[in-house]
């Protein structure tokens, strides 16, 4: 336990768990009711490496009473089998508790990064449909119950399955997950966001798509597909993995489990896609988070409060906004979301395309015919758009805004982007003025000069401005 004052760290309790791949301590809840019943609840590994459990322990000024722990939910997970066991913890807030598990598979074998189906009867650690796609499997699912006081739980309304368990486990609440190692709720809506860490092809074949990191968004009980399907339902080939042959794949309408693992054929809830998907060597419907290595994490969700007194809030920019990151790739990037959680800034991006196109035809159409007028006074115009012309109004306008001097030179100094420029040229070209050689030679002198100077000076500026605010 952390003081935040002191900084002194307090060993609570100390637990023996398996510490064997991606298990042991894995996940951790405070109640909702903390305050008053001291409750904390932890997902972890115990001995063995046999299953993996989540109880309810009690605190007790800095330590966990002994004794006090309540096993809520424990399941089987085969000695050594796989990888991808998750492992986060999120309370709703209508008092649910959420649970994520990984599907318990190994991503290697002769899968080569792309559907692990394999069905051979000594291949237990390469099929996911053991445990994704496996309804009556705990592991590849985000599990949803209701803790009681007594230790217990209670299965709300609106899983995935009727709570008689006659088509698949009441608790679950999402299925099809490879690796859903973080997840978040939108604790003003109940929205669950979780990111799931994708396989490990590198390119689409024969045998599939290449492997997408997903974010997904859940505002009702479904299936994520995996491992039938990855990002926007691409899908794989079902591969017999006796004989090599390739078999059509399935359909994310009604997807079936015929594997050994399962009584008889069953067919799964419809498949959802995912809501942000990319893969390793970047995605062009979602450009903007580039390529390199893939840990996908999602949530929260912020909500700006004007009532909070706190130097360190973010800024009501980032209202409603799904921050996702990404450690491998060093980013943190926001996902604006509209009033019904969907994505907006989808638009912004094809304005930005559109935007793009257009400062290239103008381009290509305006600076060679009017090169000839460029000269010395040009630039100096362009550097006093840049600085003085730009500047002085965002200073006056921000005078009691209560921003310090140098969040006003910020804002002074990075405007708005050019496409208001070309419409001020067309009118220039429409009114017939003198020299509108000259006018819109600077105009275009004036936009250059600001992506290259701004280019250069943001990431040293946005460091100097976190410093500060610190």
């Amino acid at each position: 336990m952390l003081n935040p004052k002191s900084k002194e760290v307090t060993e609570i309790r100390k637990f023996e768990v398996a510490r064997k791949g991606e298990v042991g301590l894995i996940g951790l809840a405070l109640d909702p009711d903390f305050q008053k019943n001291n409750w904390v609840y932890l997902q972890y590994s115990p001995i063995g490496l046999t299953s993996q459990r989540t109880s309810r322990f009690t605190l007790n000024g800095n330590k966990i009473v002994e004794g006090s722990e309540k096993i809520l939910i424990e399941f089987h997970e085969p000695n050594g089998t796989g990888a991808h066991h998750a492992g986060s913890l999120e309370f709703a807030p209508d008092g649910c508790l959420f649970i994520s598990t990984g599907d318990n598979t190994s991503p290697g074998g002769d899968s080569k990064g792309y559907a692990p189906i394999d069905d051979r009867p000594d291949r237990l650690s390469f099929s996911a449909e053991k445990s994704s796609s496996n309804p009556f499997s705990h592991n590849g699912k985000i599990i949803r119950i209701r803790p009681l006081a007594n230790g217990t739980f209670e299965i709300p309304s609106g899983n995935l399955f009727p709570k008689d368990g006659t088509k698949g486990l009441p608790e679950v609440y999402v299925m099809g997950c490879r690796n859903p190692w973080r997840i978040n709720l939108n604790q003003k809506t109940g929205t669950l966001y979780f990111g799931d860490v994708g396989p490990d092809a590198y390119l689409e074949g024969e045998r599939g798509p290449a492997g997408h990191d997903e974010i997904n968004q859940v505002k009702q009980a479904g299936n994520f597909g995996w491992p039938y399907f990855v990002g926007n339902n691409f899908a794989y080939p079902m591969r017999d993995f006796n004989t090599s042959e390739l078999h059509p794949a399935q359909k994310p309408e009604s997807p079936v489990n015929r594997s050994r693992f399962v009584d008889k054929p069953v067919t799964l809830p419809p498949a959802n896609p995912a809501f942000i998907w990319y893969r390793t060597r970047g995605t062009p419907e979602f450009s903007i988070l580039r390529g390199g290595g893939r840990t996908a994490c999602a949530g929260p969700v912020f909500h700006y409060d004007s009532k909070l007194k706190s130097e360190t809030k973010l800024h009501q920019h980032f209202d409603n906004c799904l921050f996702i990151y990404e450690w491998t790739r060093n980013w943190v990037f926001i996902a604006r979301l509209d009033k019904n959680e969907e994505l907006v800034e989808a638009a912004e991006g094809l304005g930005d395309t559109l935007g793009m196109i257009t400062w290239i035809i103008f381009g290509s159409a305006f600076v060679s015919e009017y090169i000839y007028d460029f000269s010395i006074e040009v630039v100096f115009y362009a550097i006093l758009s840049l600085t003085f012309v730009r500047m002085v109004p965002v200073f006056l306008v921000l005078f009691k805004s209560g921003f310090s001097p140098s969040e006003k030179l910020f804002s002074g100094w990075f405007g708005p982007r050019g496409l208001a420029s070309i419409v001020f040229a067309v009118m220039i070209l429409d009114l017939e003025l003198p020299h509108e050689g000259t006018i819109i030679l600077t105009m275009m002198c004036t936009v250059f000069l600001s992506v290259v100077l701004h280019g250069i000076t943001a990431k040293p500026f946005i460091s100097l401005l976190t410093k500060k605010r610190k």
